[in-house]
This record gives structure tokens, sequence and C-alpha cells, in this order.
């Protein structure tokens, strides 16, 4: 494929991943629930369920155990990979429809969010110490500007 045809293939599929989960957010508000499968949006939430252009079949969907949903297109590759949505080599960690399978994303569990803020603090924590021992050895060795000491003159507001 030309790179003008795999862009347009790309942006016609966030299209028709985006409907899809506007149209499977309205149900649940509606029902309460997401339905088991893609053809109960039909028709109050969508005229005709969205195709994956890379394929030509309709998005690929699973309502999970827990009442979330897995919702996806095969991806770039053309291959169907079970919602696998492992960053393919030379993507960019943000581009989550860069993957074997453009995944929709969905929010993190308690468990999860639990564990990112954890990782962000331990990193934190390090930076913390990082810093702190960078200026204990500067201090150490002279290698600290000498910054002014603020007088009277400097708080003094000019009028």
């Amino acid at each position: 494929m030309t790179k003008l045809i795999e862009r347009i293939a790309r942006i016609e599929m966030e299209r028709a991943l985006l409907v899809t989960a506007i149209a499977l957010k309205r149900y649940q508000i509606r029902n309460r629930s997401y339905p088991r499968e893609l053809a109960a949006l039909r028709p109050d939430f969508v005229e005709t369920l969205p195709q994956d252009p890379i394929d030509g079949q309709t998005l690929r969907y699973r309502l999970r155990p827990d009442g979330s949903f897995l919702l996806y297109s095969v991806g770039d590759d053309g291959e169907d990979n079970g919602g696998d949505a492992t960053p393919v080599p030379g993507a960019f960690a943000k581009q989550w429809l860069r993957a074997k399978d453009a995944v929709w994303p969905t929010p993190a569990t308690p468990a999860e969010a639990e564990a990112e803020v954890r990782k962000l603090a331990d990193e934190w924590k390090k930076k913390d110490v990082e810093v702190a021992e960078s200026t204990a050895f500067r201090k150490r060795y002279g290698l600290l500007p000498n910054t002014p000491q603020p007088t009277a003159i400097t708080n003094q507001s000019t009028k």
C-alpha cells in the first residue's frame, strides 16, 4: 500500500472505532450494560455497523466478564491477533492504534491505577534522591554558583 492509502485506511479505522465506541456508550447508558454483540446497536444507535476498513469485516467486539468490552480493528497488518494491543516495532508509546491490533482504549482498573501511581511515586523519589546527591556533591566541591543573598535594598518595592 502507498503511504497515502495507509493513512486514509488508518483514519477510517479511527473513525469506525470512535463511532462504534460512542454507540456502545449510548447503549450502555440506556440499558445499564453493554450489548452482548454489536448487532444490538442497530437501528437505535447506528444505522449500519461500522466496517473495519483493513479487511472489510465488522469491527471485532467482545463483552468481557467484568461488564467492560473489547473493541478492535485488525490493524495495519490485516491479521486478527485477538485484540492484542502490543505496540509494533517503531511505534511511539502514545500511538495506541499502531499495535498488532488497533484496540479501543478502556479505563484502567483501580488496581492498574494504583500500580501506576506507585510506579510514578517511586520514580519521583528516585529523582529526588538523585537531585539531593547531586546538590550535596556540588556543594562539597564548591560547584554551586554563588547566589546573592537578599538585602534590604532588593526587598524594598520601588514606587
